[in-house]
């Protein structure tokens, strides 16, 4: 079996990207002389393994790299003409993860090969501590990639009815446990990708500001950790709207509505909160730290009141959330954060309020068109 997935998923991707291999080769290899390539992605595992902003850029790298790869083996997967690979939900689960992680590490060789050698340089520099989160970065990513294979195949369109035990006919009942309950149980493996990646995020923030973390540093980090946060909400309102239409017609106010994702987002943020506190006392303020969990919580709110505007899908969606990341680093550098989370979550109020009562009507609207 080993040899006809390599046909399918390591050999097909090295086919179809021929072309950016090419030019990612003539970019950073073939326009230097050999010393100067030497130089330059030398100086560049440097500042990887030295510096916080580095660090950052090289996971996201990573990450995204690791997401082309996985969106074109499930795309594989997927494709009716590979519909035999569906058989191996006859193998045993642990030798069908096996065959998908060495599928995953062809894949993925790459960037685990820029990444062997930048650990080098790591470990030469004796930065231990960052030789080692890269590491597990690394191996986390091919984990999860190996995963999300092994699921698309056995789990695809099994349905998850364990939770609806937490709606009833008249109101929704521990709406905010029922969300988390569905992103838990049909959104697992995105929950726990953006999870991993944001612990990442502050681990690395802790330990590369042993003395003291800047707030520009912590802002950053926590702008980031939300913004990968922000496709939640694209899936719950989606999930809530398309499953449960019915729960527009309840008896209930706008503000008990809107507290049901405000609860969610408490919940879905309580862990990094509990992590800073037990791992960094000293370095930021529990008064600080107690403000950027609010606008965690706020922003998160106001990435859900944007799914009721007109024609939001999810390309302008990801365009709203970089530019947002953008315009919230550019007014923090001036604005209060306690006073910035108050002002965006009434516009988010005001938003929701306006819009989800038309919702439905662009929904019909829509449909007829």
């Amino acid at each position: 079996m080993n040899p006809i997935l390599n046909q399918l998923f390591v050999k097909a991707f090295y086919k179809k990207n021929a072309g950016f291999f090419m030019f990612l080769f003539l970019a950073f290899f073939g326009t230097m002389s050999a010393h100067d390539v030497v130089e330059l992605h030398h100086s560049l595992m440097i500042n990887i393994t030295s510096s916080f902003t580095g660090l950052i850029v090289f996971s996201l790298v990573s990450i995204a790299y690791g997401v082309k790869c996985l969106f074109f083996m499930v795309g594989q997967a997927e494709k009716t003409e590979h519909i035999f690979i569906k058989n191996l939900r006859l193998v045993e689960n642990k030798k069908q993860m096996l065959l998908f992680i060495a599928c995953t590490f062809f894949v993925y060789f790459p960037m685990l090969f820029y990444s062997g050698l930048t650990i080098g340089v790591g470990i030469s520099l004796k930065h231990f501590g960052v030789s080692i989160l890269i590491a597990s970065t690394q191996l986390l990513l091919i984990l999860a990639i190996a995963y999300s294979i092994w699921k698309n195949i056995n789990v695809l369109g099994v349905e998850k009815t364990y939770f609806r035990p937490f709606v009833i006919k008249s109101k929704p009942r521990n709406a905010y446990l029922f969300t988390i309950s569905y992103l838990w149980n049909s959104k697992r493996t995105n929950l726990v990708a953006i999870k991993l990646f944001s612990f990442l995020l502050f681990q690395f923030l802790i330990l590369l500001n042993t003395d003291n973390v800047s707030k520009e540093n912590f802002s950053f980090v926590v702008l980031l950790s939300v913004s990968s946060h922000a496709l939640l909400p694209f899936f719950i309102i989606r999930f809530w709207e398309e499953e449960f239409p019915y729960v527009r017609q309840f008896p209930i106010s706008h503000l008990k509505r809107i507290s049901y994702w405000l609860l969610t987002y408490v919940a879905l943020f309580l862990p990094e909160l509990i992590f800073m506190l037990v791992n960094n006392p000293d370095h930021v303020s529990p008064l600080i730290l107690s403000s950027f969990y609010v606008l965690a919580v706020v922003h998160l709110l106001f990435f859900t009141s944007l799914q009721y505007l007109p024609r939001v899908n999810f390309n302008n969606y990801t365009g709203i959330i970089l530019v947002q990341f953008f315009v919230s680093m550019f007014l923090m550098a001036g604005i209060n954060v306690w006073l910035y989370a108050l002002a965006e979550g009434a516009i988010a109020l005001m938003l929701y309020v306006y819009f989800y009562p038309r919702y439905e009507l662009q929904q019909e609207e829509t449909i007829k068109g």
